[in-house]
């Protein structure tokens, strides 16, 4: 008996609770409302924004709730939002790192930038060693991992003014490529380009 009226009381408490909070709700929505229709009013874009991308990722509110919210178009929603940022650990190393999250959609990435370059370079001596045979060095893919190489690869970008040599392109990923392998670990100047990474897979496909 004593357990029945304890939980008649926390039903009857519970329910006074409710009536409490949506008095409360009732009296916030115009606030938020008369709030909003200022910020609109000063037309300040930047705040706008803001907001919305608060709300999108932080309060993790639908685009139809940001869009019901603000009087925004739903389909602008995400552009408005802008992206986030977000902590990742990699499968492969297991080090953290932090990738650029455009949508709520988007398959997060679980390979960091610098494992991926290792499998890059490692396909890449496959390939190699598959078209030019004993031309390419053993243990290439650990060289390109070493102090000299990075040496090297540096005073190659700067010669090249951090840009590809064959279309000029600044804006993709540069890579070294060697012309030749005679002098591995004495490469000279003849013996490097600056390619983008499109123009160095072209290179590789001739």
């Amino acid at each position: 008996m004593d357990e029945i009226l304890k939980l008649l009381q926390d039903i009857k408490e519970s329910q006074q609770m409710v009536e409490l909070h949506k008095s409360r709700l009732e009296k916030l929505v115009p606030q938020v409302q008369t709030t909003l229709s200022i910020l609109k009013e000063e037309g300040d874009e930047n705040k706008i924004k803001q907001l919305i991308h608060h709300l999108y990722w932080q309060q993790n509110m639908s685009a139809k709730e940001v869009a019901d919210l603000t009087g925004k178009n739903i389909k602008n929603i995400w552009k408005l939002a802008g992206p986030t940022f977000t902590n990742q650990t990699c499968d492969t190393c297991q080090q953290n790192f932090i990738i650029q999250v455009e949508s709520k959609n988007q398959k997060l990435d679980t390979t960091c930038n610098f494992c991926k370059h290792d499998a890059y370079q490692k396909n890449c001596t496959k390939v190699l060693s598959l078209y030019l045979g004993k031309n390419v060095p053993k243990n290439y893919d650990k060289y390109l991992q070493g102090k000299h190489w990075k040496k090297t690869r540096k005073s190659a970008l700067e010669r090249a003014d951090f840009q590809c040599q064959l279309c000029s392109c600044k804006d993709s990923v540069l890579e070294v490529h060697h012309n030749n392998y005679d002098n591995i670990g004495k490469e000279k100047p003849k013996d490097l380009i600056v390619l983008c990474r499109p123009c160095h897979r072209r290179f590789h496909t001739k």
